[in-house]
């Protein structure tokens, strides 16, 4: 299954993409990551500044390999896309010229700010970071648009959210797509990078976030074809947490 991380600029989605694929790694096995962000934060988040900085897009392509590769259908539509691998001890891989990651269940993918809602086509699932302020709900509405067929594919994530008035907002804008809440975190925002974070030491909130956030997308790539798991509603078992 692909799910992609999408937000406004500066919403918090790198952070969480990379803090989603820990958990998942952990809990539940090896998750390919896909970073199509120009400047390459996903990448140098897990250590790989260098394979980040200087990789040929040419080569990476190349070393996407299978048509099914997330970086290379990215790579059609005129986004270049490193593909990175982690596994539960947290060990990281990435795509070189010399051999490309593991396969793996989940895979996520890291859009740029700017990445257009056509890219719906490409993915099972949208995870969308939303804040509890204008320009957020601007880019919740374009995609919520984007998948008026199927708003199931949509998920939002509320980043940030500081009391109850700011849950109440995305709540009322974003109706049953609201997931679940992340609230602001000193932890998360004084972390150096997401890769350097203790999970068992985040606040027991974003613990619960995390937990509830991962088994839905375990859930989802277990499900067969012919049984799609809402999203509608599951607000109602997510916990207020602590987020980055």
């Amino acid at each position: 299954m692909i799910v992609a991380m999408v937000g406004k600029a500066r919403a918090g989605k790198t952070t969480l993409a990379a803090l989603v694929a820990r958990w998942y790694a952990r809990d539940y096995g090896s998750v390919r990551l896909v970073d199509a962000c120009a400047d390459r934060l996903l990448a140098r988040t897990f250590g790989v500044r260098e394979l980040a900085r200087d990789a040929d897009e040419g080569e990476i392509a190349a070393a996407a390999g299978a048509d099914e590769s997330p970086a290379r259908a990215l790579k059609i539509h005129g986004l270049d896309a490193l593909e990175l691998a982690i596994d539960a001890d947290g060990n990281v891989e990435a795509d070189t010229p010399r051999g490309k990651v593991p396969p793996a269940e989940l895979a996520i993918v890291d859009l740029p700010h700017d990445a257009p809602t056509t890219l719906l086509d490409l993915v099972d699932l949208v995870l969308l970071v939303c804040e509890p302020d204008p320009m957020s709900l601007e880019s919740w509405q374009a995609w919520h648009d984007a998948a008026a067929a199927q708003p199931d594919r949509i998920l939002v994530v509320g980043n940030r959210v500081r009391d109850k008035y700011d849950v109440h907002l995305l709540r009322a804008r974003t109706s049953e797509q609201l997931f679940t809440c992340y609230a602001f975190s000193e932890l998360v925002q004084k972390a150096r990078s997401p890769k350097l974070l203790d999970l068992d030491q985040l606040e027991f909130g974003n613990q619960e976030v995390l937990a509830i956030v991962t088994r839905f997308l375990r859930r989802r790539c277990l499900a067969s074809d012919d049984k799609v798991i809402s999203v509608s509603g599951a607000f109602g078992e997510s916990p207020l947490g602590y987020g980055a």
